[in-house]
């Protein structure tokens, strides 16, 4: 038989001192890994033990999780407790007053504070209540915000809208924080564009991974304005250059029908979802956007087309061109 080999260590005055060592002993960053190790509703318990374990239990990194509810101003000092100062998410109440005339009556005089608020956390990138997208908030309590700090707030969201209740201070200042860089990956802009500097619009929305353009939900039969000089210089910007947008999805009606078809379908196919639906285009401009995709450095994997006016455009494309496309992107 094996004889099992028996390890031996001196024992030391340093392992006598270990083994005798109390949890309250640990440094505060040994206690700090091993808090992050429990489970949400154990992080709270353990702050309720006593003073040392309150104070490493609130050490912000320990709550990055924590998703706060502001449903009036005397939620507001919440935002301002240590231990939350590493949020990603908060809850808003959404304001009631969407149809109403008149000045809101819940957030007007509130909403400048939290927003201050927030922006000293800058981790926060997702407001809940309004979609993260502050569509819920009415054109009322929006106006009251200073473009700047909108812009500052907006920039940091994952997701964000650009619509109608906004200023048209507020969307430039929105635009031109978007230009640098930006933490937006999803944008849905809704509002009129036919004001705004087409070069900043091209540079800003170009930066955003996956961009819909169209009409706000709430007032479907109002459109973007004539924003055919904005929408050229966005197609022109996609194909001079590599941009972050990866998806556009449509909405303009009679928008793009006059940009050259050559770059449409060069545009187009320098990214890789397109949803094209209440929007005209020409038979040629659908037919270069075909025979573009079926060239190697089309990056397109994904075309969805809907009301496209195929009637009033007397649409004639190639059949073998059209097969061809299916064949390649489905």
């Amino acid at each position: 038989q094996q004889k099992t080999k028996v390890l031996e260590f001196p024992v030391t005055s340093e392992l006598m001192s270990m083994a005798h060592t109390s949890i309250h002993n640990l440094p505060a960053e040994l206690m700090t890994l091993i808090f992050q190790m429990l489970p949400p509703e154990d992080r709270k318990t353990v702050m309720l033990v006593c003073k040392a374990w309150m104070k490493v239990g609130g050490y912000p990194s320990l709550w990055s999780w924590s998703v706060i509810t502001i449903n009036s101003k005397k939620d507001f000092p919440k935002l301002k407790a240590r231990r939350l100062q590493l949020i990603q998410k908060i809850k808003v109440e959404k304001c009631e007053h969407l149809l109403n005339i008149g000045e809101c009556p819940k957030w007007k005089t509130d909403l400048p504070e939290l927003f201050k608020i927030i922006h000293k956390i800058p981790t926060i990138s997702k407001i809940g209540g309004f979609t993260e997208t502050f569509s819920e908030f009415c054109r009322w309590s929006l106006v009251s915000v200073q473009p700047d700090l909108l812009a500052s707030v907006f920039n940091r969201l994952e997701q964000g809208e650009l619509s109608n209740r906004l200023t048209e201070e507020q969307i430039d200042h929105i635009l031109a924080a978007m230009v640098g860089k930006t933490n937006l990956r999803t944008l849905v802009f809704c509002s009129d564009v036919s004001s705004i500097s087409p070069s900043l619009f091209a540079k800003a929305i170009s930066n955003v991974y996956d961009v819909t353009v169209g009409p706000d939900e709430d007032e479907p039969y109002q459109s973007c304005g004539e924003i055919e000089e904005q929408m050229l210089a966005l197609f022109v910007a996609i194909t001079e250059k590599e941009r972050p947008m990866r998806r556009l999805d449509l909405y303009v009606q009679g928008a793009i029908e006059k940009i050259d078809a050559d770059v449409i379908g060069k545009a187009f196919n320098r990214l890789e979802f397109v949803h094209i639906e209440d929007t005209k285009l020409t038979a040629e401009q659908l037919t270069s956007l075909a025979r573009n995709i079926l060239k190697d450095e089309s990056k397109l994997k994904n075309m969805m087309l809907f009301d496209l006016y195929f009637e009033e455009m007397g649409l004639d494309l190639e059949a073998d061109l059209v097969d061809k496309v299916r064949k390649k992107i489905g």
